[in-house]
């Protein structure tokens, strides 16, 4: 039986690729997909325990996504998460 169930989302194959290899060998179920539109998809028909997500996604970006999770995902919750400290931190790196 899996560990938890993870969905992973970078437009990169190779990296895409290396979480899943790495994370399934721990045991745990792994999805992935190119980019937000398609997380969108499986974000609404599917739950997961974790999403790991690239911020600089072509497209639907990263950000934009992670804040729309809750809205889209009933599983996820609405409670304040170590998440939005996250995009913090993201977005102030991001800052010239």
């Amino acid at each position: 039986m899996a560990e938890g169930r993870i969905l992973a989302i970078d437009d990169e194959e190779i990296v895409r690729s290396t979480i899943r290899d790495v994370l399934e060998l721990d045991g745990y179920e792994v999805v992935d997909v190119a980019n937000g539109e398609l997380a969108l998809e499986r974000l609404t028909l599917d739950t997961f325990d974790l999403v790991l997500c690239d911020l600089s996604l072509p497209g639907l970006g990263g950000a934009a996504l992670i804040e729309s999770i809750r809205d889209i995902a009933p599983w996820a919750g609405r409670s304040p998460s170590r998440i939005h400290q996250l995009l913090r931190e993201a977005r102030r790196e991001e800052e010239p």
